[in-house]
């Protein structure tokens, strides 16, 4: 089943951790603890690292607030419209996983007004999370504004997949030793094949 895409997707909180310590990319790229000269360099390339991968597999590798938007009408819905209403049934959560407790709440908003809990149910099973709405006639939903505030993520404390961490060190070391805009080895024009491989294992459909 196909279901309509976001208008907008923004940060609304950013990550305050990253998933590669200071100290592991500065094993990576033969440092000892005790240089320090370029560690705000290589936390410039940590979060660079972290965001090439999470835009490679559309998912959020740190606990991150997002707040989507969708535009719904009676004119504009079309397949995605239940017979019913103009309202879709479901709409996805981009940059899964979401992550769902007392420390990560969801709202969910039409037109600024609260969405009723039992007017909607959260799948987060699935990948990207799906909310699926118990829509009934005559709810005089015909259109309007819906919007999803939610986090996605891993939680601080939690490891991401090992083939993940492993293609962070790659694009690190990577970064750091060709920090020039014209590389001079020809070798740092693409980035290694490595780190596609890697992944290409954690992405939804497994390609490259």
């Amino acid at each position: 089943m196909r279901f309509p895409r976001p208008r907008s997707v923004v940060v609304v909180t950013p990550p305050v951790v990253e998933p590669v310590p200071l100290d592991l990319a500065k094993n990576q790229c033969g440092l000892v603890p005790e240089q320090q000269d370029d560690d705000e360099i290589l936390l410039t390339l940590i979060a660079t690292a972290r965001r090439l991968c999470e835009r490679r597999l559309g998912v959020s590798l740190v606990a991150t607030q997002y707040r989507a938007k969708w535009g719904f009408n009676a004119n504009a819905m079309g397949a995605f419209a239940d017979e019913s209403t103009a309202w879709p049934n479901g709409v996805e959560l981009p940059n899964p996983p979401l992550l769902i407790s007392g420390s990560y709440p969801i709202s969910l908003t039409v037109d600024g007004t609260a969405m009723d809990a039992g007017s909607y149910a959260i799948d987060s099973d699935c990948r990207p999370a799906l909310i699926r709405f118990n829509l009934q006639p005559g709810l005089g939903w015909a259109g309007g504004e819906l919007t999803a505030t939610y986090w996605a993520g891993v939680a601080p404390g939690q490891q991401i997949a090992p083939q993940i961490r492993s293609a962070m060190l790659l694009i690190i070391r990577h970064l750091y030793d060709n920090r020039s805009a014209v590389p001079t080895d020809v070798s740092a024009i693409v980035l290694p094949m490595a780190v596609e491989t890697l992944l290409a294992s954690e992405s939804i459909d497994g390609r490259f």
